[in-house]
């Protein structure tokens, strides 16, 4: 008599989703929850046309600015949804009213004992012609800053400093995971006994 016994393990992991920490990250909302002018200069607004958004229904607009530093923020405070020592991924669909490239800088905002600090996730050039997607990886600076803020700005270029700047499909999160769904498919064993 033959006695045959298989044995399959198959140990798997749950998957890991990436969440985005952004609030209203595309302006699907229809209005600007989420978003402001920075410093309350200018004004911020929800768009369906000129230009088409990204993706979806919605887009948001930045305009009335009159010099670089005049930008568009996230009003929460990006502390409470992040920890330091993480890469973030970070992304946002941009696009200018100007003809001529601009230069768009992406930076977090700290208030540290110290002073104010504005830190650069990067920059990309901007014109009207296209959306343009900014991508990078970034982590928190470690600092005694219980507020950092989130924002999009212009640095230079011809026009730079009135440009209306648009904003979509902005995303702040920590990178999924390539492949997590199974880590190891065991082993096939076959034992056989024979009994006389």
């Amino acid at each position: 008599m033959k006695k045959v016994m298989i044995v399959v393990l198959c140990l798997a992991s749950p998957m890991l989703y990436a969440t985005n920490l952004l609030v209203n990250p595309g302006f699907e909302t229809g209005d600007t929850t989420g978003w402001g002018a920075r410093f309350g200069i200018g004004g911020v607004e929800a768009i369906m046309a000129d230009p088409a958004p990204h993706s979806g229904d919605y887009a948001g607009r930045d305009f009335n600015r009159t010099a670089n530093w005049h930008g568009i923020w996230q009003t929460q405070n990006m502390r409470d949804v992040t920890e330091t020592g993480v890469n973030y991924a970070v992304s946002v669909c941009l696009r200018t009213s100007t003809p001529d490239p601009v230069n768009v800088a992406v930076t977090m905002q700290y208030e540290p004992t110290a002073g104010t600090v504005y830190d650069q996730i990067g920059n990309i050039n901007v014109d009207n012609t296209a959306w343009v997607l900014f991508e990078a990886e970034y982590m928190m600076l470690d600092n005694d800053s219980t507020t950092a803020t989130f924002y999009i700005e212009t640095t230079g270029g011809t026009g730079s400093e009135t440009a209306e700047i648009y904003v979509d499909d902005a995303v702040f999160e920590i990178p999924e995971p390539t492949t997590m769904a199974l880590l190891g498919l065991g082993s096939l064993v076959a034992l056989k006994r024979r009994r006389g």
